[in-house]
């Protein structure tokens, strides 16, 4: 028995001197955020202060020694987050992890990404001298800078990366990934396949504009549609980085303002991961004062203020993807307008990690890309090959030219000038300038879909007469400029002053007609209030559906009822669409609504397709539809066939479940609150392998907000879980433009990718609970709280 203490007591000493050597070492990679830095890159000295969230604060001569400044700056905190970024656009993800994720990197290599990217980025060097062009220049010396010198985060050390360089190639890479990230097409065209051989009585619930079409009809069968739709969501689930999936922002005009100044407020919608999305940063160089937040390994801040402007960006949700069946031809190709044309081909050699390579050959037709090649056995399918169409593939790149041109803008004509400019993907830009302008603009080429085509099935390739072969003109897209309401907004929804077809996946109005109410009630907006609408967390169309909910279920449940489902009823019939951390309501709502649709659609589709299916924009339009018509077949369960369910069964059999999960996962009704219910982890790429969760992850937090509330702290329906927050808030930021020094900001975690830096998550209780901290663009604040100074100076100072 001594011997066994005595061992125990040396597994416990070496598990302790183990424990410690890590923390040792972890807090050996932080940067430090003082002491003095010299590069031969350098003109002049810069400063750099460090306030009290990490935020660096970048004081230059120049304007090429501050980009270099910045790029130091967030490689320092966002190293890894870079690296991923830009293995996830090259397709080399398989190289850090293994050959899980070999048919991913084998779909972006279809994509052809990496190709593109290097094209513009020799179209970039061939031109270095161009204002834009020498500034990312700088800010990757200054990336390059910091990797050379290191430390390097823990995360290569324990993946064994050899960091490479950061290129202009990278650049593009990352900007192609983000654009991808945006787009739904991929999720729910295959869908709308699948429902368009069930007929016009099931799709026209999901989608009313698909009864129009005819000609574009699919031919494949229903299994092969649900494959490559499944293939497409389990590729997107499979990336250890989260996509985008939506935004608000809302700017005020001075005739509405309690100080007569424009007010601005956006707040984007990303999945929730750790290190955040954003990294926020103030550069102040001659004929330059910009605050703003980066992406990592991108130079220019897609949300900034500059003292004269302020703009942000929510998902514009247009369709600019189509997808074709191709007629290929045994080993000849492929017809298009009744010629046999040859695939366009190529190898690409993916590496594995403990692996040897893979060669993969990618196909192309005129049209684009053949993404079903990396489908396993795609013979067996019959789906034959389906081409990829899309702008973001067919026109120039452009997003560096316009944020660019945004963020040094002077003046709403050159703002404009510079949103004219974007191409892909689709955004909806804000903007609010001193002089009193607000304006909204839908920011992308918008293709012209050929007569009696819908965007949203897989077309028929060979015919030509689907193909795209033009766009409209920047003037028609819609946009919002200083309207006699005095103020604009953009939840995602498809704005209201269309002047060409604008096919898209756009959510529900929910967020933008709750947005103009609060926004059309008070005529005297200030900054608090500004807070409060950005917080607010009541959904009118889920209150309205509760209701609909509690007629139906009320008549079945007045004899026999348990006491939970008297409260359950109860709650239903007088909830007001609140998501409070109090509220029990939204537990039983929620509960119920995914089994409706779940006993609804899942025979239907099947359950991986549905799976997908009932989380997209296009599923949550739906609801109003599905739940309102008693006589719509979705009710009836096609595998009965001597029976033929109705709303009322299901609706009931659903409620049920609901308060029976309920009862059984809490002790007493009280416990039922949203709080119990809703709640936020913050997740990072190694965090998803215990016991790393422990070390690398944040959270989980109780939260308020629910499903398309402005507050839009969305998570994934279920009927046997609680609901995890998905995706949501990925920062918040508010601006008066009279006193743009007293803006506000908060990010879902901190300012740093490492996880021993006071900046890990040093903002996730603030960003929880909806409070902000101050934006600094003012030296004297930012001098009284700078919580370090690093100096970069040239070598020969």
């Amino acid at each position: 028995m001594k011997k066994l203490r005595n061992l125990i007591l040396v597994l416990l000493a070496i598990i302790a001197l183990l424990s410690i050597g890590i923390v040792v070492y972890l807090k050996s990679v932080v940067p430090f955020e003082s002491g003095q830095i010299a590069s031969e890159s350098l003109a002049d000295t810069v400063q750099v202060s460090y306030d009290h969230y990490g935020v660096p604060h970048i004081t230059a001569q120049n304007d090429t020694d501050a980009f270099f400044a910045l790029g130091f700056a967030v490689a320092r905190e966002r190293l890894f987050q870079m690296e991923l970024l830009r293995r996830v656009g090259a397709g080399r993800l398989s190289e850090v992890f293994g050959n899980d994720l070999v048919r991913t990197d084998a779909f972006f290599r279809t994509l052809g990404f990496d190709k593109q990217a290097r094209l513009h980025a020799a179209a970039l060097m061939s031109n270095a001298k161009g204002d834009w062009q020498r500034k990312t220049i700088s800010y990757m010396d200054g990336v390059n800078y910091f990797m050379s010198k290191g430390p390097l985060p823990p995360e290569f050390q324990l993946l064994g990366i050899n960091p490479q360089p950061y290129t202009p190639t990278d650049m593009y890479l990352i900007a192609a990934y983000m654009a991808f990230s945006f787009t739904e097409t991929l999720k729910i065209d295959p869908v709308m396949e699948h429902l368009k051989a069930l007929g016009p009585e099931y799709y026209k619930y999901v989608c009313p504009e698909c009864a129009t079409d005819q000609k574009s009809a699919s031919v494949a069968d229903s299994s092969s549609r649900a494959s490559l739709s499944v293939l497409l969501d389990q590729i997107l689930h499979s990336l250890p980085l989260q996509i985008w999936t939506g935004s608000n922002a809302f700017v005020v005009s001075p005739a509405r303002t309690q100080n007569r100044s424009v007010l601005f407020a956006n707040d984007t919608h990303i999945g929730y991961q750790q290190p955040a999305v954003w990294f926020e940063a103030h550069l102040d160089y001659p004929g330059m004062n910009i605050y703003g937040k980066y992406i990592a390994g991108m130079p220019f801040p897609l949300v900034a203020h500059n003292g004269i402007s302020s703009y942000g960006v929510t998902i514009l949700e247009n369709d600019d993807i189509q997808l074709y069946r191709e007629k290929e031809v045994g080993n000849q190709g492929y017809v298009h307008k009744g010629i046999v044309r040859p695939f366009m081909a190529r190898q690409e050699s993916i590496s594995i990690k403990g692996r040897a390579d893979t060669v993969i050959t990618v196909r192309e037709t005129i049209h684009g890309p053949i993404i079903t090649d990396v489908v396993d056995a795609v013979d067996s399918l019959h789906l034959g090959p389906v081409s990829l169409w899309w702008t973001y593939l067919q026109q120039p790149v452009t997003a560096f030219e316009t944020t660019y041109g945004l963020a040094t803008s002077k003046n709403m004509d050159e703002a404009y000038k510079a949103v004219s400019q974007l191409n892909a993907p689709g955004l909806n830009i804000a903007y609010g300038d001193t002089a009193g302008n607000i304006a909204v603009w839908a920011a992308a080429k918008i293709p012209v879909y050929p007569k009696d085509s819908l965007s949203k099935f897989i077309v028929d390739g060979s015919s030509g007469d689907f193909d795209i072969t033009n766009y409209y003109p920047f003037d028609s897209n819609p946009h919002r400029i200083n309207p006699s309401t005095g103020f604009v907004y953009t939840s995602n929804e498809a704005l209201d002053t269309v002047t060409a077809k604008l096919p898209g996946y756009y959510p529900p109005f929910d967020r933008a007609n709750r947005l103009k109410s609060l926004l059309a009630a008070d005529s005297s907006i200030t900054v608090s209030e500004m807070v409060s609408i950005m917080n607010d967390d009541v959904s009118e169309s889920h209150r309205n559906n509760s209701r609909l909910l509690q007629k139906i279920l009320e008549p079945m449940l007045v004899n026999g009822a348990s006491a939970d489902e008297l409260f359950g009823l109860f709650l239903l019939s007088n909830w007001q669409g609140g998501h409070g951390l109090d509220d029990p309501a939204p537990a039983v709502y929620y509960l119920t609504l995914a089994g409706i649709t779940e006993q609804m659609m899942k025979d239907e589709l099947g359950d991986q397709l549905f799976q997908m299916f009932r989380n997209t924009h296009q599923m949550k339009c739906s609801y109003v539809a599905l739940l309102s018509d008693s006589q719509s077949p979705w009710w009836d369960d096609v595998n009965t066939k001597d029976v033929v369910e109705t709303r009322e069964q299901i609706v009931l059999a659903s409620f049920e479940k609901a308060i029976r999960f309920l009862g059984s996962r809490f002790d007493d009704r009280k416990s039922w609150k949203w709080a119990n219910m809703h709640t936020l982890e913050h997740k990072h790429a190694l965090g998803q392998v215990k016991p790393l969760n422990k070390i690398f992850n944040i959270g989980p937090y109780s939260v308020s907000g629910g499903l398309e509330t402005v507050n839009n702290m969305s998570f994934h329906m279920r009927t046997d879980s609680t609901f995890e927050v998905a995706f949501g808030p990925a920062m918040r930021t508010i601006v008066d433009l009279g006193d743009p020094e007293s803006a506000l900001s908060v990010l879902p975690t901190g300012q740093s990718g490492h996880v021993m830096s006071k900046h890990y998550n040093d903002q996730a209780i603030l960003h929880a609970n909806g409070f902000y901290r101050p934006m600094l663009t003012n030296k004297a604040q930012i001098e009284r709280q700078s919580k370090g100074v690093l100096w970069l100076v040239p070598t020969d100072k």
